[in-house]
């Protein structure tokens, strides 16, 4: 048995499969992103590696829906430097207010190389429009401090 399919059809399923081209194809990021490089530094030393990760973070002048923006990654270099990463290959990231996160699992061998451990739980940084270079200064920790 053989179905026609109407007109109505036909020119709903060309305009899903238009819509889905465009969306796919052409469309720019959502958010409005900037290009960030720095140093990432522990105890005056460079961080010799790991994973850097800005989430983007609500604050009073940012959009009132649930997506903030899309996190951010850098890994950082044997001397410390790093560039963010948002859609593609060192594009920043998102403009706005960031929580910095620290991801060290990345390291072969754990690198015994690391200055120090790091806490970066209450560390934020702020992403202006332009040219951000960010000095992120990881604070020690130690038995005593990890221990509050």
């Amino acid at each position: 048995m053989t179905r026609r399919i109407n007109s109505a059809t036909r020119a709903a399923c060309a305009l899903a499969a238009t819509g889905s081209l465009f969306l796919t194809g052409c469309s720019k990021p959502a958010f409005e992103t900037a290009t960030v490089t720095g140093t990432c530094t522990c105890k005056g030393e460079p961080m010799t590696g790991g994973l850097l990760i800005f989430s983007p973070q609500r604050t009073s002048i940012s959009s009132t829906g649930n997506n903030l923006g899309k996190p951010s990654h850098a890994l950082i270099q044997p001397d410390g430097t790093f560039t963010m990463s948002t859609y593609g290959d060192e594009d920043g990231a998102v403009v706005g207010k960031h929580r910095v996160e620290l991801n060290l699992a990345v390291l072969e061998d754990g690198d015994p190389e690391q200055p120090c451990e790091y806490a970066a739980k209450d560390l934020y940084v702020e992403v202006r429009p332009g040219e951000n270079h960010l000095e992120i200064e990881l604070a020690p920790t130690s038995a005593e401090t990890a221990s509050r």
